[in-house]
């Protein structure tokens, strides 16, 4: 069954032991939380100073992983996200991190910047994904930053953030959301195929734009991705954030899929409860989905079955239609329960507080225990609709207990 591993005491962590980890077995995953530069009394370390903030994370990652019985080679997945500073970009970090790394096998990588984090001083967090033991697959084609492209390991495929961007790192289509997510939706499309797979083998699918927490904002480049996928398709969350690492640059993509080691097609279960929330146009995305053991719920939101927000502007009466729209999601999955979440990931809207960031988590540290899942916490100044407050996604594992 899935493990929690606790965070090493001489690290810090977010304010939410012990109902949440630092890292979590789930089968052949290691799934490592958000790190973050933090004492053990809470102090943030080096604030304001993201250069050395990252590398403090990134020792921190170093030690979580020790813990699972893996390292940094193991690694097949990291996901950054950074407050940009002068010599601290996009570029900046994924430097960085090939130095840090210095291994023949790299993970795939997707950085999204964002105006801050949830506490004041803090300049960047990093999440990951290893697979101690497992043989690798790198996909063909150019690497983007010395990271490559998409990964195979097992069963799962891993694709890092696809961009509208040429061989040389430049823009493509600036300032067009629409021609850019048609040429990163092909760019997912090739990653997947050069790994035998397409994208109706996709189970979970994250998107970043740029947007202000409007409708029109996400409705635009919505309706481009639909386009792409049969029903019933993966689950999904889309995130807007204020600016991307590129000028012009208006929206990444990343995605895993999952494919038989022999390249058979696993069979899925999908959960689409009756009365539940709905997009305000149709969209082939399911809310939950179960491949082989592994479960997968996207971004949970406050809504009704037309695209309305329900209590607008309250975060805690919408935390807590998430938290119960994520129940009903899971009762529809055969044998899955809320005891076999292994991560969650909440976005909400807010500005850098330890005070606000403490008040959003106490209602979901409740709620997950004793699943003791890992977790990241990302505050942003919008979310996809008016008046939306918060947003909640989460994976695990039903087999092998």
């Amino acid at each position: 069954m899935n493990e929690p591993l606790r965070t090493p005491e001489s690290l810090g962590a977010w304010p939410s032991e012990p109902a949440f980890s630092a890292a979590m077995r789930c089968g052949e995953l290691l799934l490592v939380g958000s790190q973050v530069s933090r004492a053990t009394d809470g102090t943030v370390l080096h604030a304001d100073d993201p250069g050395a903030q990252l590398a403090i994370v990134l020792r921190r990652v170093e030690s979580v992983l020790e813990s699972g019985q893996a390292d940094i080679s193991d690694l097949v997945r990291l996901l950054i996200y950074y407050v940009p500073a002068e010599g601290f970009d996009d570029a900046a970090i994924r430097r960085r991190i090939a130095r840090w790394l210095d291994v023949a096998h790299r993970p795939v990588i997707t950085l999204v910047p964002v105006p801050w984090m949830a506490e004041p001083g803090l300049s960047v967090s990093i999440e990951g994904v290893a697979m101690p033991s497992m043989s690798r697959v790198s996909g063909v084609g150019a690497a983007i930053g010395e990271f490559p492209q998409a990964i195979r390991c097992g069963r799962f495929i891993h694709v890092g953030a696809q961009m509208a961007l040429d061989a040389d790192g430049e823009v493509q289509h600036p300032g067009d959301i629409v021609r850019q997510s048609e040429m990163t939706m092909e760019n997912l499309r090739q990653a997947l195929a050069a790994h035998g797979a397409s994208l109706d083998d996709a189970v979970k699918f994250n998107i970043y734009y740029v947007g202000e927490g409007t409708y029109e904002d996400w409705e635009v480049a919505a309706r481009v991705r639909a386009r792409y996928f049969e029903e019933p398709g993966p689950v999904a969350t889309g995130i807007p954030v204020p600016a991307l690492e590129k000028p012009g640059l208006l929206i990444k993509m990343e995605m895993w899929a999952m494919l038989g080691e022999d390249g058979s097609r696993l069979s899925r279960d999908y959960s689409w409860p009756e009365n539940h929330w709905d997009w305000a146009i149709h969209l082939p995305y399911k809310h939950g989905l179960l491949c082989d053991g592994m479960f997968f719920v996207g971004g949970q939101i406050a809504t009704d079955d037309r695209g309305t927000v329900l209590e607008p502007g309250d975060t805690e009466a919408q935390t807590d239609i998430a938290l119960r729209y994520i129940d009903r999601v899971l009762e529809r999955l055969p044998g899955v329960e809320r005891r076999h979440i292994a991560k969650t990931t909440t976005f909400y809207k807010g500005e850098p507080s330890a005070a606000v960031h403490a008040r959003n988590l106490e209602p979901r540290e409740t709620w997950f225990q004793p699943a003791a899942p890992v977790t990241s916490e990302v505050a942003l100044p919008a979310l996809a609709y008016e008046d939306m407050m918060i947003e909640i996604e989460v994976l695990g594992r039903v087999d092998g207990e």
